[in-house]
Formats: C-alpha cells, structure tokens, sequence
C-alpha cells in the first residue's frame, strides 16, 4: 500500500496489477478533506445519489461522525466513489457506507477498503450497495450478516407516471384536498421538531398494532432533520391545513435523484389522506425540478430489519414504484478478545439498572460507570450476532442506530 501526504488530507492508494504493459493502473483513494474538484467529480459520477452529494458529508460530519471519500482513481481521475462515516463506540469504532459505488467484486476498491480499515482500527463495517447499481456486496473477512432489503424507486422520467398512482390513492389525494391541506417547504428548529412529533405519533400507531419499534431518540431525529435541511442535504416538507401540520417528510436531494428520508402524519392527518396529498405532490415538485429518480425507501418495521409492513409496501407501490433490491451486509473485524468484552459488555448493559433495583443499591452510593450503563452503539452490540451467518441466517440489527457513538 502506498500512503502520501497531500494538502488535501492523508490519500492512501493500493495499485491494481495492469492488465497490459503501460495500461494505467487503478489506485484506491481515501481522503478525510475533500477538495471541492474532489466534491464535484463525486456527483458528476453519482448526478442522481443524494448520499454522494458533499452536503450530506457535510450534515453527517455535523452529527458528529468523521467523513472520508473512499473510492478509486486512475490518471489522477475519479472512477468510482462514496462516502464513508467512522464512529466510535467504548469498544469498537465502525464505518459505515450507505451507498457503495457501482463497482464489480473484483475491483481495487476492495482491497483498499479493508486496508483502510485495518490502518484506522475499523472493528465493525456496515455496508450497502446502490439501488442504481444493484451489484453485490462481495464475500470479504468476518461477515456477520447479509440481507436483501426491498426499496421502490419512482421513475419520475415516465411521463405516464401520475397515470400509474392507484384510485384509492387517488381518492384520498382529493379528501386531503377538499380538507384544505397545502404544501409548504420549510426549514428551521421548529418545523424540525414539529417533524419528529409526527413521527413519534407514526411510531406509537405502529407499536399500538403489536409491532417492534425503536430507532434514534427524539434528538437524535432532530439532529438530523436539522442538519439536513441546514446542509442543504435535504428538504422538509410539509401538508398543512390552516396552521396544522398534518404530515411531514424529510426528503435528500441530488441533482438528479432523491430519497425518501423520514415523514410521520399525525392523527388527523391520517383520516384525511394528508400522507398521500405529501408524497403525491412531493414527487411532482420533484418531477418539475428535473429529478428523475425518486427512492421511497423500503418497507420494513423500524426496528425490526428484515420484518415488512405490509401497509407501508402497499402504500409506496400504488404510487407506481418498482421494487428494487438493495443489499446489506455487515462484518465484525476485530479480534476474538475485544468481541468477548463487547458481549459481556453488552449483557452487563442490558442486566445492570436491573440489578441495581433488586439488590437496592440506586440511592446508597453504589453506582456503574456511565460507560457501562449508557446505551451502547451498534457497533458495540454487532457480537451478539456471532458466529457469523450464511445467507440463509438472517440475524437482526437495529439498522437506525447503527452508526451511533
């Protein structure tokens, strides 16, 4: 591995063999400080991926996360790139990448991924392919778990796209409408939390059925419609009546593309189709900004990957979107010693505050460190998975908090 020193920030290159005397060889390229060039050749490579844009790396770095472009170069050009995110757990540290770029199995990138990995300590890779590439993940060290997730995908260049919206959705469309309900576009800390209380209100319907809930706290979904909007990653939108908020959706922008990020509808929003009249004109502002691809995400039960709702499958597929198939994989390379501690430290977690109430110790000055007791991140519960699985085993993470510290 050849490792330099830029202006730019720590560039590490492994060389790919050429095929031919004198063909170019196909360096990896990972860089913490992207130059705006840099930036540029990203999206012009990705026109329609809002997770290759430089402002989602941007709001993701305000979260808190460590950024890096990892891809690959040849002749001093990009070929191929994406955006990876460290974090740090009390015993592991994790990268995680969203959307890979569209490369074969074969290619340099993945050496270099995991040399980078091993350079910088990664104990914990999560990644995801590109609903634009559909290429699969390949077979590297220490995999954990692998699993197809279904998105559905928009095609808003069909002009007969509207044609496709089902008539039920048609019919509530119209009851929002007859209800008085706009679209506004919006940002700032108050429509942001006013997001998050409608999506807490979506969850508490789901659990009230009897389904697995959980993901972020509150302020950690504040956090990140926050930062979206600020960055200009993404935009918030919103179904009003008057001065009610009905329903509301976060929505990440590429020039070309964009991806249905996190909406919640509220009681009264629900009754009168407030969610379709959203998602409807949404995809037509979409539509007339020349965004062509619009990923509605998947359909699982937040919190339960692996789990489908088949209500919120329904919903997206009467809009005309096609399933497309996506696939996670997840894999632990850190040694057997500090996978053992991670367990036990995991089950400590989960056992401590229960403990402490039955000995009567809370009140009486014995107390567990905080770093024991505080929430783990994923990448500090990912051994509770081991041994690793074949694709038949589907084992379940908590995909929303997968990337916190």
């Amino acid at each position: 591995m050849l490792c330099s020193m830029s202006g730019q920030g720590p560039t590490f290159a492994q060389h790919q063999t050429a095929g031919q005397q004198g063909e170019m060889s196909t360096d990896f390229l990972a860089e913490d400080v992207v130059s705006p060039e840099l930036a540029a050749a990203m999206i012009r490579l990705a026109p329609a991926n809002p997770f290759c844009t430089k402002s989602y790396a941007e709001a993701m770095r305000a979260l808190g996360q460590q950024g890096w472009l990892l891809g690959t170069e040849r002749g001093g050009e990009l070929i191929a790139g994406c955006y990876g995110f460290l974090s740090s757990g009390h015993l592991n540290r994790s990268l995680e990448i969203s959307s890979l770029p569209d490369i074969p199995c074969d290619d340099a990138f993945w050496d270099g991924l995991m040399r980078f990995c091993s350079l910088h300590g990664i104990t914990y890779l999560q990644l995801e392919n590109s609903f634009l590439s559909g290429r699969h993940i390949p077979p590297l060290p220490g995999e954990v778990e692998r699993r197809d997730i279904r998105q559905y995908v928009l095609d808003l260049g069909d002009p007969g796209w509207e044609r496709k919206v089902a008539r039920k959705h048609r019919q509530n469309i119209k009851r929002a409408l007859e209800t008085g309900a706009t679209l506004r576009r919006t940002a700032g800390a108050d429509a942001c939390r006013e997001h998050v209380r409608l999506m807490a209100m979506s969850m508490e319907r789901l659990r009230k059925r009897g389904e697995a809930v959980s993901g972020a706290g509150v302020e950690r979904q504040w956090s990140l419609c926050f930062q979206f909007t600020q960055k200009r990653a993404g935009e918030l939108f919103q179904a009003v009546a008057g001065s009610e908020v009905l329903s509301s959706a976060v929505v990440l922008r590429a020039a070309e593309g964009a991806y249905y990020e996190s909406a919640g509808t509220s009681p009264e929003g629900m009754k009168c189709g407030a969610s379709h009249f959203l998602l409807y004109s949404i995809a037509r502002v979409l539509r007339e900004e020349s965004v062509r691809t619009f990923n509605l995400g998947n359909a699982e039960v937040p919190g339960d990957p692996g789990a489908s709702n088949p209500g919120l499958e329904l919903f997206k597929l009467r809009f005309g979107a096609t399933p497309v198939s996506v696939e996670s994989a997840t894999f632990y390379l850190g040694s057997n010693l500090r996978r053992r501690l991670t367990a036990a430290a995991h089950s400590l977690r989960q056992s401590g505050s229960a403990l402490l109430r039955r000995i009567g110790a809370v009140g009486r000055g014995l107390q567990l460190s905080a770093s024991v007791l505080d929430p783990c991140s994923a990448a500090d519960r990912v051994l509770a998975l081991w041994p690793p699985c074949n694709r038949a085993q589907h084992h379940r993470l908590e995909s929303r908090e997968r990337g916190r510290v």
